[in-house]
């Protein structure tokens, strides 16, 4: 019988330790590792081995109920329940990690975008590829033989952007509607909802520029479509105020405490990262090597990721509204489900905004906009 110490659950996580326990249970029985007619452990047990209350984990059994993936047996126990069937209306999701960065903001607002929808039927089945290709196409043969109606993806972070094709070939000739989310992938046209990324990248950096900076940095990632447009938008605000781009000045968030030292040393005075995440590690470099935070190196960075922001200084970030970006994306996945909208492929980009908080020098949280 499947136990409570077989599952890690991270306490200060912005996912609610409900919703990893229905991710940590959906994956288990969605990937095959709890076949059908599994017991499940009992709710006391579960409690006493993961140290939460009888009535969390009672709540997370009638979840995975309502989605027709466990059954309560009277006098037995709750059971992974048999293959679920074409009307149970379950939906995939197909994330990189639920339990922090982009994908845990998407799953936390997509539950809670699902549970306003209870009404009319739908639920969510959750998949963490982290990162891996060859486990995010494993899921979606795993999805289909769930019988799911609908596949929302937020695709791997991969060297070559174009590896992701594969996936999305797999989803085409599965004939199951599926929409990308916070993601696109290079050489394909599907259905999709992202922030705008060339926006975020132009904002955040003419933030720093109205700040006085003139040395910014950008600390990048694998070049996807996505980090591609952030640093077309960060050359353009330069371009736009007259400022040179240097190469010297972009590289990758693992390269963070190589390139630091040199970089400070030739006059750079703040960094606009790709994500909260990257803008954390460079809080955390300068941190350690005794450069202030704001007073030596303003900082920015993308998301304003709940489990990112930390002790203080709180990091000044380029707002994606991911509540909006789950509700989007579910919509267009509803009304393909449903054969509504028409055959025409949409490609919604929601806005953005900087959050101006401590890490460039603000004492409170305020908001900056950017026209560019």
């Amino acid at each position: 019988m499947h136990t409570g110490s077989d599952i890690t659950l991270k306490r200060d996580s912005i996912v609610t330790i409900h919703d990893q326990l229905v991710a940590h249970f959906s994956q288990q029985i969605s990937s095959g590792e709890l076949p059908p007619d599994t017991q499940l452990p009992s709710e006391n047990q579960l409690a006493k081995d993961l140290k939460i209350s009888r009535m969390t984990v009672r709540r997370v059994f009638e979840t995975l109920g309502h989605a027709g993936l466990v059954s309560r047996r009277h006098g037995k126990g709750t059971y992974v329940a048999p293959a679920v069937s074409h009307e149970t209306g379950l939906i995939g999701y197909i994330g990189q990690s639920l339990t922090e960065g982009m994908s845990s903001e998407l799953f936390s607002h997509l539950s809670a975008a699902l549970e306003d929808r209870k009404s009319v039927g739908w639920n969510l089945l959750v998949c963490s590829a982290d990162n891996s290709l060859e486990r995010q196409l494993g899921f979606v043969s795993t999805l289909m033989n769930h019988d799911v109606q609908g596949i929302l993806l937020t695709p791997a972070v991969v060297e070559n952007p174009r590896s992701n094709q594969g996936v999305i070939h797999a989803l085409e000739e599965s004939g199951v509607p599926f929409v990308l989310v916070d993601r696109v992938v290079a050489g394909t046209e599907t259905d999709s909802v992202v922030a705008d990324q060339f926006k975020g990248g132009y904002a955040g950096t003419e933030y720093l520029i109205g700040l006085g900076h003139e040395r910014i940095i950008f600390v990048d990632n694998p070049p996807s479509p996505a980090i591609l447009e952030m640093d077309r938008g960060y050359r353009t605000a330069l371009e736009d105020h007259g400022l040179p781009h240097s190469p010297d000045l972009t590289f990758r968030r693992s390269d963070i405490a190589d390139r630091m030292p040199a970089v400070l040393a030739s006059g750079a005075t703040s960094v606009f990262a790709h994500s909260d995440f990257a803008a954390r590690d460079v809080l955390s470099w300068c941190s350690s090597n005794g450069v202030d935070v704001p007073g030596q190196m303003a900082i920015v960075g993308v998301g304003d990721l709940r489990h990112a922001q930390g002790p203080e200084p709180i990091l000044t970030t380029v707002r994606k509204d991911f509540r909006l970006m789950a509700d989007l994306a579910l919509d267009i996945l509803l009304q393909r489900i449903e054969r509504q909208g028409g055959s025409e492929r949409r490609h919604e980009i929601i806005g953005v905004d900087v959050l101006v908080r401590k890490t460039c020098g603000a004492g409170q949280a305020s908001r900056s906009g950017s026209k560019p």
